[in-house]
């Protein structure tokens, strides 16, 4: 009975210091994200980007004082617009193309409190993979009268179209003490490895601007 007891009273101690060292939290942010072409297409940069929001949560594991270990599984779409190699209806314009990922980065991250522990300064860096859940392309034609026509990426028909993505994670930010937690703001860029599409260079890129709050268990 007493191994019994002594066990319980270490997992409960156990527990309490994991508990001691983990935080979570939510974050929601704005993404402007684009595609990386090969130089010959000549695309204006300005041109290619597509603007959305997105939202993810947050798994903090203190390592020690100044570095911990940061997991944000989250949704986000990315694309870009004048999307090349795609043939355009009648009098269309541009296309984009837009595609909904859940996504799992895995970073590790620096930070230096200030102003007794009300404000805490971070830089993180890490990778992750993603996962195309679905994807549209949007048409727009000359015509400014003329609507907008989606079509919606049918994966089975377009086999070259990469529904895995794998890339790098870099950004930091600030969070100020709010209460029994941190509310955060974070700036963060994504820069992926392979092209979405198999037939031309296309490498997902995006820049995130975030807020969200995070709180010790």
């Amino acid at each position: 009975m007493k191994r019994y007891l002594s066990l319980f009273f270490f997992a409960n101690l156990c527990i309490a210091a994991l508990s001691a060292q983990v935080s979570i939290g939510v974050n929601f942010f704005y993404n402007e994200a684009w595609q990386q072409y090969d130089e010959s297409l000549l695309i204006l940069r300005e041109n290619v980007y597509i603007h959305n929001v997105g939202a993810s949560a947050t798994v903090d594991y203190a390592i020690d004082q100044h570095f911990s270990l940061v997991v944000e599984p989250g949704f986000v779409q990315r694309g870009a617009a004048c999307f090349p190699g795609f043939v355009l209806p009648i009098g269309g314009n541009e296309v984009t193309f837009v595609g909904n990922y859940v996504e799992m980065p895995v970073m590790v991250q620096g930070h230096l409190h200030a102003w007794q522990n009300k404000l805490r300064f971070f830089l993180q860096a890490g990778a992750g993979y993603s996962y195309m859940l679905s994807g549209y392309r949007k048409f727009d034609f000359e015509n400014p009268e003329a609507p907008s026509q989606r079509e919606r990426v049918n994966f089975d028909q377009e086999p070259n179209i990469n529904r895995l993505d794998f890339g790098f994670y870099g950004g930091g930010g600030v969070g100020i003490k709010a209460g029994p937690g941190y509310l955060t703001a974070t700036c963060r860029y994504y820069h992926g490895m392979p092209d979405v599409d198999d037939f031309q260079v296309s490498k997902n890129r995006a820049v995130s601007y975030g807020v969200g709050y995070r709180i010790a268990l």
